[in-house]
């Protein structure tokens, strides 16, 4: 379970800047691939105005159900629901910090200093379900399901910049050690591009080594527009596509008044 809190602090608040530098953890952590047909979404840039900010509350009304995910989701945790992005930027940095002090470099440390500059609307839900309620308190237990869905909205020159920054920093700081009480645990990343999926979209997958054998994790980020939205924390790829086209589907509708694509529902 600590393993699932660390990542769930990690993915609320990562952000990435700037790139050049040669990625850390060697060649290939950032490959390119399709999007699936069932994790395809609409873009919203044709029509949308690049310069619309939809509101805490307007976001809010996007999130998707928690029904439509899976069965028994519940609430994770009592975090904000809206506005948690502007919330303390300051505190962005510091989710790297351990990358940043053993990979040091020009890179890295402009992407630090960046991020909290960026400002934006925001909603967020995570809701998590248990096949026995009872290992919700069990050191090591994992979740049948841990659903995480995060939409900012900014202007679409920021919205596009911090997702391709962020495909960056995921890039570079592919390999470095967390520090889990004391102990080294080695945290690995891979970032890929996916087409398909709304404007232009990511995705993470990311994995903590020895600690209580979830295995991977893998979250989307994608833009719609002017509209971010980050979705994981799928155990499967194909699993977080789809959530991700979920997601992206419900924004284009509910915000942009987008029909929904044929065979989607």
């Amino acid at each position: 379970m600590a393993a699932l809190v660390a990542a769930l602090a990690l993915s609320m608040t990562a952000a990435a800047c700037g790139g050049g530098e040669r990625p850390v953890g060697g060649a290939g952590a950032a490959r390119t691939t399709p999007g699936a047909a069932a994790g395809t979404a609409p873009g919203a840039d044709a029509s949308a105005d690049p310069e619309r900010v939809f509101t805490d509350t307007e976001l809010a009304g996007a999130l998707v159900p928690r029904a439509e995910f899976a069965r028994g989701l519940k609430a994770y945790d009592d975090g904000p629901r809206e506005g948690w992005f502007d919330a303390n930027p300051a505190y962005r940095p510091g989710v790297w910090s351990e990358c940043a002090q053993q990979h040091p470099g020009p890179r890295i440390t402009a992407y630090r200093e960046e991020l909290p500059e960026y400002r934006g609307s925001s909603a967020r839900d995570a809701a998590v379900a248990w096949a026995r309620p009872e290992d919700a308190g069990e050191p090591g237990a994992a979740p049948d399901a841990l659903v995480i869905q995060r939409l900012i909205s900014m202007p679409v020159r920021d919205a596009g910049r911090y997702l391709r920054l962020q495909y960056d920093l995921y890039a570079y700081c592919a390999a470095y050690d967390a520090d889990s009480n004391g102990a080294a645990t080695p945290v690995r990343h891979e970032v890929r591009r996916l087409g398909g999926l709304g404007d232009e979209a990511i995705l993470v997958r990311e994995e903590t080594l020895g600690t209580d054998g979830t295995g991977p994790r893998y979250t989307v980020w994608a833009r719609v527009g002017t509209v971010l939205l980050g979705v994981g924390e799928a155990t499967g790829e194909e699993k977080a596509k789809r959530w991700a086209a979920l997601v992206a589907r419900r924004v284009a509708q509910r915000l942009y008044d987008m029909p929904a694509p044929p065979g989607t529902g």
